[in-house]
């Protein structure tokens, strides 16, 4: 059993993998729908009226509020193993 790590704010590695992980999880045409309806609180914080986990957390609230616990994690097995798969 392998273990795989993915850093969604860069404080691991230098690239932040949450879009390319939420990409992957519902599609590319519903991650580009919704980051338009995300777009106001990306830019409330970029200027800094609002901090980063909260932005995230609403960010995770778009995207995964009707996915359950066990289909999330079925997603992020299938997104580890195609990852570890494409840097073999």
């Amino acid at each position: 059993m392998n273990l795989v790590l993915f850093d969604f704010d860069g404080t691991l590695t230098t690239k932040d993998s949450l879009g390319e992980f939420i990409k992957f999880a519902v599609g590319t045409p519903s991650y580009h729908t919704k980051l338009i309806l995300f777009s106001p609180i990306f830019i409330l914080y970029k200027l800094r009226l609002m901090n980063n986990s909260y932005a995230k957390e609403l960010l995770f609230r778009l995207y995964f509020h009707k996915t359950d616990e066990q289909t999330f994690k079925k997603i992020a097995i299938e997104y580890g193993e195609k990852k570890v798969y494409e840097d073999s």
